[in-house]
């Protein structure tokens, strides 16, 4: 078995997650990578694939599971600049739970999102009706890479 190269964690990226509930991890992938994540997801988009398609009210598209329909997703179950926070921020005893592509239109923002549906949520969340959300142990964690930059008008 390959074991990743040893990780220095940025100062305050445990810290940041622990206080705010999520931390950045900058250049998490190399542009070369992020342009071949980028022309596979296209392609998806682009297609009529309807295996795990997921098409939103607020023109949100998508597809659950796209490891399993493309295979230049897969560098990111392992990504050694991630990974190494995952294990120190839950343990080495993880597992995938899903692997999502999510595609949110530009332009003007757009939202079914309502003060009583704010889009917030703790995933598990069936353990945090049954516990509290104070007593639910972290068990989950998602990691986001973004594809193309993040900007008031840019999905």
């Amino acid at each position: 078995m390959s074991m990743l190269p040893p990780v220095t964690l940025g100062a305050g990226t445990i810290d940041a997650f622990e206080r705010d509930g999520y931390t950045v991890i900058r250049d998490a992938i190399t542009p070369d990578l992020r342009d071949q994540l980028l022309t596979a997801a296209e392609k998806l988009l682009a297609s009529d694939t309807t295996q795990g398609r997921d098409r939103g009210g607020d023109g949100k598209d998508g597809f659950r599971g796209c490891l399993n329909l493309d295979r230049a997703f897969l560098p990111l179950l392992a990504n050694p600049a991630v990974l190494p926070t995952v294990v120190q921020l839950l343990s080495p005893n993880i597992h995938l739970l899903s692997a999502h592509l999510i595609a949110l239109p530009s332009g003007q923002p757009r939202t079914i999102r309502i003060p009583k549906r704010h889009g917030w949520h703790r995933d598990m969340y069936g353990v945090t009706a049954d516990l509290g959300f104070c007593q639910t142990p972290r068990m989950a964690i998602k990691a986001a890479h973004y594809l193309t930059p993040v900007t008031p008008t840019a999905g």
